[in-house]
């Protein structure tokens, strides 16, 4: 993972500037060296994780406070590390491994109330990224272990075998399988995370897989430049110059092992037999490989630089253009602003004109109130007076009831008295003959003027008696008779007399 150093991870650890690194997988070391060196990890704690690390007693004695290394296994340190914000992850390629280390990485994030780190994964390509490898097979769960074997792998060839490469001590039998492989444990992680993720793969050298979640990215903007870059075309042709460097190196060194050995006369040292003595040319070859990555280094920075420089005239010309918009839309804002003034003096004199024309609505609607108030009050005098006339009107209805009362016992009365005076006519037709008829009918004018007079209800007798009494009846003694049976003269004078006396 030490070649991807350059051209993956150092723009990486620019970008974020990380405070606490974990490596799992060392080695030999060749990469911890690279990031203890790294300007923009400058501080940084490194937690080197190696069940077997081979590294350098003077690389381990050269920083004591920043590399701290773990002899263990990566799931047994991740838990205990605490939250880091770069993760690259070198170790068993395999996908129970895996999986279980993205986990914890992120669980320890959680735990701290942090953002996930931004991780690189390796061997997510041929031939690990869909078959597992195994260090030490026995640490692996029965259920999560595949079928291995201990031969080699050729690329195209499902099945290991006897001359293929051999990366890892052992490997499973076959690939494709479910839950197998490196990049299938990236895959099935990020479809089960809750998190928000961003990955970026990059073939070369195995593959590697850059995985960054969004809170990140927010809060790192260099960072998606990063991922940008190593998504374009210029990228991977970095890579693709890289991985041919890398393949010229390693025949150069085997073409010079074999000269060593006589021509090439001899067969290649197994991969297990100790390094021989280092010669001039090995360490020629050590300066050439190292001035080559001195080389790809200052090439990628002066990429960088490059890019930098376009993005800044690029951003020289928004600010230009920012300016320019600015000074126009200050420009129509002024103008907007004179005729906003011209505007609002001119609603001003319409409010006043509005005031105006409301306080006369004012007054007129007092006036109306007033008149409103005058005639409900009128209103109230008008009931009032309708009441008192509705009561005027029972009253007199009243009135009249009992006046038609009255009238009728006084033409009962009327009645009653008719019948007495025919009775007292007949008494008297009986009594004086003609002039006792003069005198009935005389007696019944009196009866009728009497009764259209509503006189007083009195008995049959009184009312014969207050008229003989007032002079206007003679009496009702029988007449004195002359001898010859006719009225004399005083009689006679007498009714005349009271016939001529005033009603």
């Amino acid at each position: 993972m030490h070649r991807l150093f350059v051209p993956v991870i150092a723009p990486l650890i620019e970008a974020i500037q990380p405070r606490a690194i974990v490596e799992v997988g060392v080695g030999s070391g060749r990469l911890t060296r690279r990031l203890l060196e790294a300007p923009g990890a400058a501080g940084a704690v490194i937690h080197a994780i190696d069940p077997e690390p081979t590294l350098d007693p003077d690389l381990r004695a050269s920083e004591p406070e920043r590399l701290r290394v773990h002899e263990e296994r990566s799931l047994a340190v991740l838990g205990a590390t605490g939250p880091v914000d770069l993760a690259l992850l070198d170790g068993d390629p395999n996908w129970y491994s895996v999986h279980s280390e993205l986990t914890l990485l992120t669980r320890a994030a959680e735990r701290a109330e942090r953002s996930a780190p931004l991780i690189v994964a390796h061997n997510v390509h041929w031939p690990f990224g869909r078959r597992d490898g195994y260090y030490d097979p026995a640490v692996i769960p029965p259920a999560s272990r595949r079928d291995h074997s201990e031969l080699g792998l050729v690329p195209g060839r499902r099945e290991p075998a006897g001359t293929g490469l051999r990366l890892v001590p052992w490997v499973a039998r076959r690939d494709f399988e479910p839950r197998s492989g490196v990049l299938t444990a990236v895959e099935d992680f990020l479809a089960t995370s809750a998190l928000d993720w961003t990955s970026v793969e990059l073939p070369g050298f195995h593959g590697v897989a850059v995985l960054a979640e969004s809170k990140l990215l927010e809060r790192r903007p260099a960072l998606v430049a990063v991922l940008r870059d190593l998504r374009s075309s210029r990228s991977l042709g970095r890579q693709a110059r890289s991985a041919e460097s890398a393949r010229l190196m390693a025949e150069l060194e085997l073409a010079t092992a074999r000269s060593r050995r006589g021509e090439g006369d001899a067969e290649e040292p197994a991969r297990d037999s100790p390094d021989p003595e280092p010669t001039q040319a090995d360490e020629s070859l050590l300066e050439l490989a190292q001035e080559r990555a001195r080389k790809e280094a200052l090439e990628w920075r002066l990429g960088r630089l490059e890019e930098d420089f376009a993005l800044r005239s690029g951003e020289l010309e928004g600010l230009r253009a920012d300016l320019e918009a600015e000074q126009q839309a200050a420009t129509e804002s002024r103008l907007r602003l004179e005729h906003s003034a011209e505007r609002l003096q001119t609603e001003r004199e319409a409010v006043e004109r509005l005031q105006s024309g409301l306080a006369q609505r004012q007054r007129e609607a007092e006036d109306l109130r007033a008149q409103l108030e005058a005639a409900d009050e009128r209103a109230r005098l008008s009931e009032g007076r309708l009441a008192h006339s509705q009561d005027m009107a029972e009253a007199l209805r009243q009135e009249r009831d009992l006046l038609s009362g009255e009238v009728e016992r006084l033409q009962a009365d009327s009645r009653a008295a008719q019948a007495t005076l025919e009775e007292v006519a007949e008494h008297l037709r009986l009594a004086g003959g003609t002039r006792r008829v003069r005198a009935v009918r005389w007696l019944a004018r009196v009866a009728r003027a009497a009764t259209l007079r509503r006189q007083p209800r009195s008995s049959r007798f009184e009312l014969a008696h207050a008229a003989v009494e007032a002079g206007l009846l003679p009496s009702l003694e029988p007449p004195e008779e002359s001898e010859n049976g006719s009225l004399t003269v005083s009689q006679v004078e007498n009714g005349r007399a009271s016939r001529r006396a005033p009603q």
